[in-house]
């Protein structure tokens, strides 16, 4: 091989080493951000579409009207069958009782005995559904009456959750009248003998309950004249779920 033929081999050589060089150095730049983090991860952002329509309500009013007597009647429907029938069959009851009490009733000073009921939604969840109602009748005097009833619907099941249905005994009873007669005097509500009495640990002291809206405490509710004059409206206790923890089943 010639010189000339052997030095033109080198310089292709050497011409190949630096465009390899090249394109190594590009590589290593464009890519710099991640050649120097030693944890470096790439990270996919992905969209899930979740096919479970949300749990909601529609409000809606019934309205009846007798010679005797006025009702309105606000409550929720959920387009939930198994919700929206026990929600009917409760309005429907109000509605009857009331109208088998005081339908015929006469009127008191030209006034015409009335039933309301109004309701709050405390926690709408996809596994919970809690609720309060509040049924004000007035047949005459200063004030109509307040009677508060609950209904707490668990979806997983498919039904209405009671008290009873959550503890694994009774003696959370004990426990929650405790909490609540020592709240209740330490308010300084009322009598001392009238709170012990509407918060002894009977059943039917503490049956009204809801959850809290964001599903950790349970909420109970009690009743006008239950534990104090009707000028303190109607009282709660709040006790956070980890309290009951032991009690639950």
């Amino acid at each position: 091989m010639s010189r000339r033929r052997r030095q033109k081999s080198i310089n292709s050589f050497w011409i190949l080493i630096i465009i390899v060089c090249f394109v190594l150095i590009y590589w290593i730049w464009k890519d710099k951000d991640n050649l120097f983090k030693k944890n470096s991860t790439t990270t996919i952002t992905t969209t899930t579409t979740l096919s479970l329509k949300p749990i909601s309500f529609e409000p809606k009013q019934i309205t009846k009207e007798g010679n005797t007597y006025n009702i309105t009647i606000n409550y929720p429907h959920f387009q939930i069958d198994f919700i929206d029938q026990n929600i009917n069959q409760f309005v429907n009851s109000q509605i009857d009782d009331f109208i088998n009490d005081f339908g015929s009733v006469e009127i008191f000073n030209n006034n015409k005995n009335t039933l309301d009921v109004i309701f709050d939604a405390y926690l709408i969840s996809d596994n919970w559904v809690s609720l309060r109602f509040i049924n004000v009748v007035y047949t005459g005097g200063a004030h109509g009456n307040q009677q508060i009833i609950t209904k707490n619907f668990n979806l997983l099941t498919k039904q209405e959750v009671q008290l009873k249905h959550l503890f694994k005994n009774d003696t959370y009873l004990t426990f929650l009248s405790e909490k609540a007669i020592a709240k209740f005097i330490a308010d300084n509500i009322s009598q001392e003998s009238w709170i012990k009495d509407g918060a002894s640990a009977k059943y039917d002291n503490f049956e009204n309950f809801t959850y809290s809206n964001d599903g950790k405490s349970v909420i109970f509710h009690f009743d006008p004249y239950q534990i104090a004059p009707y000028s303190a409206g109607i009282l709660t206790l709040d006790v956070s779920k980890s309290e009951l923890t032991s009690f639950l089943k």
